[in-house]
């Protein structure tokens, strides 16, 4: 899932990523299996991307290499990368991403800083903000069981840290 940030798709977004997420079961055990193996891999690819600060690679040809392409483009990257943001938000508000939605929520805030870095005027800057919005719409949206004051608190301070970007 992770190399196909470097591919370029063309019009239409063909990945690994759609692929799982299109053939998880509709109900039963299978689809709570597949829901969790699928939330861990993405939870993975999310934490790899932010620490190897993947939009940097555009630059390095290594990796496209290894991927069998040629290297990525500024553009591409950006554009894989929000892509692939707005399919974990679809997978939290589907059921299919089962893992901690404040994972989500700081992948996405910490992916705006490094793209705002690169290219703050982009479509998919604007992509990876709508993605942001929509999660946060979908944690305000949930009951909360417990310490209602700290839930809000932690969403105060996320917000007060994408408001200094």
């Amino acid at each position: 899932m992770y190399e196909d940030i470097y591919r370029s798709h063309g019009a239409k977004p063909d990945s690994l990523l759609d692929a799982l997420i299109e053939n998880i079961p509709e109900y039963g055990y299978s689809r709570r299996f597949c829901t969790f193996v699928l939330s861990e891999n993405l939870s993975l690819c999310m934490e790899y991307m932010i620490a190897t600060d993947v939009l940097l690679e555009s630059e390095k040809t290594s990796t496209a290499a290894t991927c069998g392409t040629s290297t990525a483009t500024s553009a591409v990257l950006l554009a894989n990368f929000a892509y692939f943001a707005s399919r974990i938000v679809d997978c939290v508000w589907s059921g299919t991403y089962v893992g901690e939605t404040s994972r989500v929520l700081n992948f996405l805030l910490k992916g705006l800083a490094l793209t705002r870095r690169n290219d703050p005027k982009s479509v998919s800057y604007d992509s990876l903000m709508q993605s942001l919005d929509r999660t946060i719409l979908f944690l305000l949206s949930r009951p909360i069981d417990n310490a209602t004051e700290t839930f809000f608190a932690t969403i105060a301070s996320k917000l007060q840290y994408k408001c200094r970007f």
